[in-house]
């Protein structure tokens, strides 16, 4: 996909969504900093993913979304060059984007949606007074029936999300750079695992199994595709 920065400003408005400190104006802005050249702007997006789109493990509505943007990432060859640098420790920016993928899916096996199936709709007013209120600071925004229901809504969201990033993640499964490959893998598993149709994603997952090298390796796969139910006595 090489509509990342069309992704980003016209798909998503970011201004209608927030993470954990607050309206998420700001995220189109580090999610386009991981494809910069700049090693620095590529550290603070990936901070803001960790840190305010996916706080401690916490769910928000700019969480899908964004899930969506990096997974667009990933499936794009044409940015895989930029991604593939390595930070003056050695690591990949890849394995990084993936390793967030897979706390992203762990996220989405543990929450559930508390919504009550009763609750009603809310109106454009309604959330566009939310909105206004957040970008003001009104901190009682936070504990508000609305708050509550946006919360639960992006939680009923990011299954479908995890979903469309399989075949994204799926590429790396079987990667030269054993950092990228282990990352591709965890994260392939926490996304499978949140699916209705966990038979599909087994396959990619069975073809990695022919090509793992290592323990570790092997035991993320065989892991894997236990959990998904398929026969693992091979």
């Amino acid at each position: 996909m090489s509509s990342t920065k069309r992704l980003l400003v016209d798909d998503v408005d970011w201004s209608r969504l927030f993470h954990a400190y607050g309206v998420a104006s700001d995220t189109a802005q580090h999610l386009q900093g991981l494809l910069s050249d700049d090693d620095a702007a590529f550290g603070e997006g990936l901070d803001h993913l960790h840190g305010a789109v996916l706080h401690q493990g916490t769910v928000y509505p700019a969480t899908a979304p964004s899930l969506r943007v990096v997974a667009g990432m990933l499936h794009d060859r044409g940015r895989h060059q930029v991604l593939r640098r390595h930070d003056e420790h050695g690591r990949s920016r890849l394995a990084s984007l993936l390793e967030w993928v897979d706390a992203v899916g762990d996220s989405a096996s543990w929450h559930e949606d508390t919504r009550a199936r009763d609750a009603a709709e809310p109106t454009h007013e309604d959330i566009d007074a939310f909105y206004r209120a957040m970008a003001a600071d009104d901190e009682t925004v936070w504990e508000s029936d609305l708050n509550h229901y946006l919360w639960a809504r992006s939680i009923a969201e990011l299954p479908a999300a995890c979903g469309e990033a399989l075949t994204p993640v799926s590429t790396f499964l079987a990667d030269e750079d054993e950092a990228v490959r282990l990352a591709a893998l965890d994260a392939y598993v926490r996304l499978a695992a949140v699916q209705p149709d966990r038979a599909t994603p087994a396959g990619p997952l069975a073809a990695a199994a022919q090509v793992a090298s290592g323990r570790d390796e092997r035991a993320v796969v065989v892991l894997g595709l236990g959990g998904l139910g398929t026969d693992t006595t091979r």
